[in-house]
């Protein structure tokens, strides 16, 4: 785990403190009743991670609506969507690890869907001239190190393979391919909060 990546975690707006996560086992169920299951930094972390994409993606599509002209808006609202699916089933994945003590690689791939979904997601408004965005880029980071906590109790066969490391190359090669068409990505979402912030 990269030390550096590690220390800035989900910053994620209004003081989201980020948990450097590690891979621990599950502790037994409780006999015959709620399961005795503490979470570990890695589940804690995935829950911010959660509540972070449960404010930045509405804050994210009412900003795009009105940036992004059709039919190019539909692309981007879909590409939303698939990040809203994702999630909802790493919330479902980290729910049953916490509820049963339940297996780590499920969360694994369910957090890889997340990464992917935010990969996706990048490439779509980056061919609309837009950025992911701070908030949105250190969500797609903090998945990646959660999938890299994952690694050797998921993937044995990995190695040294870090997916936090492959993030950051492919985040950064979408916008140097935008640049390399001449365009410079507007940075809209840099800007997202929980909609009912100024309420």
């Amino acid at each position: 785990m990269n030390i550096r990546r590690s220390i800035s975690l989900i910053a994620v707006l209004f003081s989201l403190a980020l948990v450097a996560p590690a891979c621990t086992p599950p502790p037994p169920p409780s006999d015959g009743g709620t399961p005795a299951v503490t979470p570990s930094s890695w589940a804690d972390t995935t829950r911010l991670v959660l509540s972070t994409l449960g404010w930045a993606v509405p804050s994210a599509r009412a900003i795009t609506d009105l940036v992004v002209p059709e039919p190019a808006r539909t692309q981007v609202g879909r590409a939303l969507d698939a990040v809203t699916d994702a999630a909802g089933r790493l919330g479902l994945a980290l729910d049953a690890y916490e509820a049963r003590g339940g297996d780590r690689c499920a969360a694994y791939a369910a957090v890889g869907g997340v990464h992917v979904a935010l990969v996706q997601l990048a490439q779509v408004l980056a061919d609309n001239g837009i950025a992911l965005g701070t908030v949105l880029e250190r969500v797609a980071d903090s998945a990646a190190s959660i999938a890299d906590a994952l690694i050797p109790a998921c993937q044995t066969d990995a190695g040294w393979a870090s997916v936090g490391d492959r993030s950051n190359a492919t985040l950064r090669a979408i916008a140097s391919r935008a640049a390399a068409r001449g365009v410079t990505l507007r940075r809209d979402l840099d800007t997202l909060r929980p909609l009912d912030a100024g309420r």
